[in-house]
């Protein structure tokens, strides 16, 4: 029981990890703009590392060559998300959210400070539930990956045949 909660888990995680990261890559002008609506430093280059982290976190969760790297880089990016939310709300700003890139709707806030006990728990079921093991876990990557790059393609084809230019489409 414990081997399949642990599986399901980390693939879940893997899963929203991977689509948030590629969403973020393929059209990062919306996460820039949630970015410099919090008045953070070093936007260029969080709009290139966070989702470069969130695309490593679920490599590392379902390959498991460091669970402890991956545990931490989840409870880092769980802490940053609901610390965002919590800054919009002191601020009350209405920041428009960018958790998936263009594919995702609404405003930072009471859920991704809510969030966070879920990322808490994703981080734990990758120490201490079993998962998938390394080769399968290699293949799982590989099949959410490309995926995710489905859903982003598809997403873009979508805009840009509703968008006057391709600027426009990926400005998402």
């Amino acid at each position: 029981m414990s081997a399949m909660l642990g599986v399901a888990v980390q693939a879940i995680s893997a899963a929203l990890l991977l689509i948030a990261g590629a969403q973020k890559l393929a059209a990062p002008s919306r996460f820039e703009e949630t970015l410099r609506a919090l008045g953070l430093p070093l936007v260029r280059s969080l709009v290139v590392a966070v989702p470069l982290v969130e695309l490593l976190t679920a490599s590392l969760i379902l390959v498991r060559l460091s669970p402890q790297i991956a545990a931490a880089l989840t409870v880092i990016l769980g802490g940053s998300f609901g610390g965002a939310g919590l800054v919009a709300l002191l601020q009350r700003k209405t920041v428009q959210c960018a958790c998936f890139g263009p594919i995702g709707k609404g405003t930072l806030g009471i859920r991704q400070v809510a969030a966070v006990p879920l990322w808490l728990t994703a981080a734990a079921a990758t120490l201490y539930l079993p998962g998938v093991s390394g080769a399968t876990g290699v293949t799982v990557l590989v099949v959410l990956a490309l995926s995710a790059g489905i859903v982003a393609a598809a997403y873009l084809l979508i805009k840009l045949r509703s968008s006057s230019s391709v600027e426009e489409a990926y400005s998402g």
